[in-house]
């Protein structure tokens, strides 16, 4: 309806709950589309279904056979890449800015995103988390860090059709 494409891609989100969990969130949010690697649960899987609340039927998907290829072609064509991932060169989410067409990755529960599909990302995002997390190690990022699921419904809103972002304000 003539707003900006936005897509979710996974890598590696090899568990079907955080699948059915993403699906839902980009459905109820207004992302036009969902890209899955080869390594990612079936979204069609029976718990699949029931995590996204049946809207894996309506939100338009699709498996890629080259995901770093896609990437860069979605880069030529004018959408920004933004990695959401615990990194040193990680800037804060509500810094970032999308007015236009974007697609936000999100990386496998266990590894993150990788370092080669990093590389091909415009910005790399973190949200962030409190400072003195009761019960966990400052210096421990694993333990500090969010569901895959969770931390995509969280960056999803903010740069979505319903968040501020495309107002070009931060967020």
């Amino acid at each position: 309806a003539g707003a900006a494409p936005r897509l979710v891609v996974a890598e590696g989100v090899d568990h079907v709950d955080n699948v059915g969990s993403i699906i839902r969130s980009a459905a109820c949010l207004g992302w036009s589309g969902l890209v899955l690697d080869h390594a990612c649960a079936d979204p069609l899987l029976r718990k699949t279904i029931r995590f996204s609340m049946g809207r894996v039927f309506e939100l338009e998907w699709g498996v890629t056979r080259n995901l770093h290829e896609d990437l860069d072609r979605l880069r030529r064509s004018g959408v920004t890449v933004v990695a959401l991932e615990l990194a040193s060169n990680a800037v804060p989410l509500p810094t970032v800015r999308c007015p236009g067409p974007v697609a936000v990755v999100v990386g496998s529960e266990a590894h993150g995103v990788s370092r080669a599909t990093l590389e091909r990302c415009d910005v790399v995002a973190a949200i962030p988390v409190a400072e003195r997390d009761v019960g966990c190690d400052p210096r421990d990022a694993e333990a500090r860090s969010l569901n895959v699921g969770v931390a995509a419904g969280i960056a999803l809103y903010p740069l979505s059709p319903l968040g501020t972002a495309d107002a070009g304000a931060p967020i």
